[in-house]
């Protein structure tokens, strides 16, 4: 792989890239990527819930895990919501009954559910078989 710098006069030099470079490479990004999830997780605990529908979600999950209702979603006491499947109102409520009601624990369901359908398109991947393209070789008669 080669990396392409910019020298005094403006002009490109491509250079090779070296083993050094490349490990340091190989060993930032990951670190980067643990910070940025870490500044992350800092923030889903810190900032409170801002947008209506997060609050709503939240607000509807709680309510769940309070009535000990899992059928039901309920908007508020007495008024049942079915704009929505109640799939995520579960793993709220869910979240809610192991950590404890706050901001954090209201975008955790979010959080979770991003990670585990990032870790099954990662796994679909993997076995997935993998198929020679053969564009523009087609015969011709």
């Amino acid at each position: 792989m080669n990396q392409v710098f910019i020298d005094a006069r403006g002009s490109s030099v491509a250079r090779p890239m070296t083993a050094d470079s490349s490990r340091l490479f190989r060993r930032a990004v990951p670190v980067l990527i643990g910070l940025l999830l870490l500044a992350r997780l800092i923030g889903m605990a810190v900032v409170p819930l801002m947008d209506t529908t997060e609050a709503r979600y939240g607000e509807t999950g709680r309510i769940m895990a309070d009535l000990n209702d899992w059928i039901t979603p309920w908007f508020d006491y007495g008024v049942p919501f079915w704009g929505k499947p109640p799939l995520a109102f579960w793993v709220t409520a869910a979240s809610f009954k192991a950590f404890g009601v706050s901001e954090f624990t209201a975008r955790l369901r979010c959080r979770g559910l991003c990670y585990c359908r990032s870790r099954l398109g990662a796994g679909a991947r993997r076995s997935r078989p993998r198929r020679r393209r053969s564009w523009g070789r087609r015969r011709m008669a």
